[in-house]
Protein backbone atom coordinates (compact mmCIF):
# COMPACT_ATOMS: atom_id res chain seq x y z
CA UNK A 1 0.00 0.00 0.00
CA UNK A 2 1.26 3.54 -0.65
CA UNK A 3 1.39 6.11 1.43
CA UNK A 4 -1.29 9.46 0.09
CA UNK A 5 0.12 12.26 -1.88
CA UNK A 6 0.18 15.85 -0.47
CA UNK A 7 -1.24 16.54 -3.84
CA UNK A 8 -3.86 13.95 -3.44
CA UNK A 9 -5.18 15.04 -0.01
CA UNK A 10 -5.24 19.14 -1.24
CA UNK A 11 -7.50 17.55 -3.70
CA UNK A 12 -9.44 16.18 -1.83
CA UNK A 13 -10.14 19.19 0.48
CA UNK A 14 -10.59 21.47 -2.39
CA UNK A 15 -13.47 18.83 -4.12
CA UNK A 16 -14.91 18.66 -0.39
CA UNK A 17 -14.72 22.50 -0.10
CA UNK A 18 -16.09 23.15 -3.30
CA UNK A 19 -18.99 20.88 -2.80
CA UNK A 20 -19.88 22.29 0.57
CA UNK A 21 -19.62 25.81 -0.93
CA UNK A 22 -22.11 24.96 -3.91
CA UNK A 23 -24.59 22.97 -1.43
CA UNK A 24 -24.49 26.10 0.80
CA UNK A 25 -25.57 28.40 -2.51
CA UNK A 26 -27.69 26.16 -3.96
CA UNK A 27 -29.47 26.05 0.08
CA UNK A 28 -29.45 29.73 0.03
CA UNK A 29 -31.06 30.40 -3.20
CA UNK A 30 -33.91 27.73 -2.56
CA UNK A 31 -34.29 29.03 0.63
CA UNK A 32 -35.43 32.67 -0.66
CA UNK A 33 -38.30 30.53 -2.97
CA UNK A 34 -40.15 29.73 -0.08
CA UNK A 35 -43.54 31.55 1.19
CA UNK A 36 -43.44 30.00 4.77
CA UNK A 37 -41.63 26.51 6.71
CA UNK A 38 -42.77 23.75 5.21
CA UNK A 39 -42.53 20.93 7.85
CA UNK A 40 -45.36 21.38 10.43
CA UNK A 41 -42.95 21.50 13.70
CA UNK A 42 -40.79 24.56 11.52
CA UNK A 43 -44.55 26.24 10.75
CA UNK A 44 -45.35 25.68 14.43
CA UNK A 45 -42.54 27.91 16.44
CA UNK A 46 -42.27 30.02 13.46
CA UNK A 47 -46.16 31.41 14.06
CA UNK A 48 -45.60 31.61 17.68
CA UNK A 49 -42.48 33.29 17.05
CA UNK A 50 -43.96 35.33 15.29
CA UNK A 51 -46.82 36.38 18.16
CA UNK A 52 -44.78 36.96 20.30
CA UNK A 53 -42.95 39.59 17.95
CA UNK A 54 -46.36 40.63 17.52
CA UNK A 55 -46.92 41.10 21.31
CA UNK A 56 -49.66 38.75 21.68
CA UNK A 57 -47.63 36.06 23.99
CA UNK A 58 -46.76 32.60 23.19
CA UNK A 59 -50.19 31.96 21.86
CA UNK A 60 -50.66 29.48 18.41
CA UNK A 61 -54.12 30.54 16.83
CA UNK A 62 -55.17 26.87 15.34
CA UNK A 63 -55.49 23.50 17.04
CA UNK A 64 -52.85 22.04 16.68
CA UNK A 65 -54.02 18.58 15.47
CA UNK A 66 -56.43 20.27 13.00
CA UNK A 67 -54.82 22.41 10.43
CA UNK A 68 -57.22 23.25 7.56
CA UNK A 69 -60.99 23.75 7.54
CA UNK A 70 -61.46 25.50 11.19
CA UNK A 71 -61.71 28.88 13.01
CA UNK A 72 -58.32 29.80 13.95
CA UNK A 73 -58.87 29.17 18.28
CA UNK A 74 -56.31 30.80 19.94
CA UNK A 75 -54.57 28.78 22.81
CA UNK A 76 -51.48 28.60 24.73
CA UNK A 77 -48.68 27.09 22.55
CA UNK A 78 -47.25 25.16 25.57
CA UNK A 79 -50.00 23.05 25.25
CA UNK A 80 -48.63 21.50 22.46
CA UNK A 81 -44.71 21.75 23.08
CA UNK A 82 -42.14 23.37 25.25
CA UNK A 83 -42.20 27.43 24.08
CA UNK A 84 -38.15 27.45 24.40
CA UNK A 85 -37.62 27.52 20.28
CA UNK A 86 -40.54 30.09 19.81
CA UNK A 87 -38.97 32.37 22.14
CA UNK A 88 -35.47 31.66 20.85
CA UNK A 89 -36.83 32.59 17.24
CA UNK A 90 -38.56 35.30 17.78
CA UNK A 91 -34.94 37.14 19.58
CA UNK A 92 -33.85 37.89 15.99
CA UNK A 93 -37.29 38.57 14.61
CA UNK A 94 -37.42 41.31 17.23
CA UNK A 95 -33.88 42.72 16.26
CA UNK A 96 -34.32 41.96 12.56
CA UNK A 97 -37.73 42.00 11.74
CA UNK A 98 -40.50 39.71 10.64
CA UNK A 99 -40.07 38.25 7.01
CA UNK A 100 -43.38 37.82 6.25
Amino acid sequence: MKPDRPEDKRYWLALGAAALLFGLALRLQLATLAQAPGHGDSAFYFTVAKNIVDGRGIVVDYVVYFFLGLIPITHYAGDFWNPLAEILLSLPMLVLGKSS
